[in-house]
């Protein structure tokens, strides 16, 4: 039969070794949500560079063949350069976030580096927004003067 001390003792390294082991779930659970989070911040960038492309893609082929004779041509420009700009800006963010490695820059101390590709995502996702903006327009247009 153990004592009133060893009962103790025995009850403080069961307390101690249940908060170890609480303390190491919590830390493996945030670094799987941090590394989660990568995960869909990277496939974001690259749902942006599909998008972008394939709708530089469609304009060009569809142009002529739709619009023989369109008007306010320079839409048409605005939206080839913001989806090209779109490009650029996720190809910068993939590349200076991908180093980061384990998500850090996503809840601690960012690097200028890192910095620049948090703002690549932002800056392609304006170049999508303004390049379908530039293309509805100038379909609004162009359908109604048909």
């Amino acid at each position: 039969m153990l004592s009133a001390e060893d009962t103790r003792e025995l009850i403080d390294y069961l307390k101690h070794e249940y908060d170890e082991h609480k303390r190491q779930r919590t830390k493996d659970t945030e670094d799987s949500l941090h590394l989660e989070y990568a995960k869909n911040v990277v496939e974001f960038i690259k749902h942006l560079t599909t998008l972008s492309t394939g709708a530089i893609v469609l304009q060009i082929a569809f142009l002529e063949k739709v619009f023989p004779h369109p008007h306010w041509k320079a839409f048409i420009a605005v939206s080839l350069l913001s989806f090209t700009l779109s490009i650029v800006a996720s190809g910068v963010a993939y590349t200076t976030l991908l180093p980061a490695g384990r998500s850090r820059w996503l809840f601690g101390p960012i690097t200028t580096g890192e910095m620049v590709g948090l703002f690549g995502i932002w800056v392609s996702l304006l170049g999508v927004l303004l390049g379908i903006l530039n293309l509805v327009i100038f379909a609004l247009k162009n359908l109604f003067t048909l």
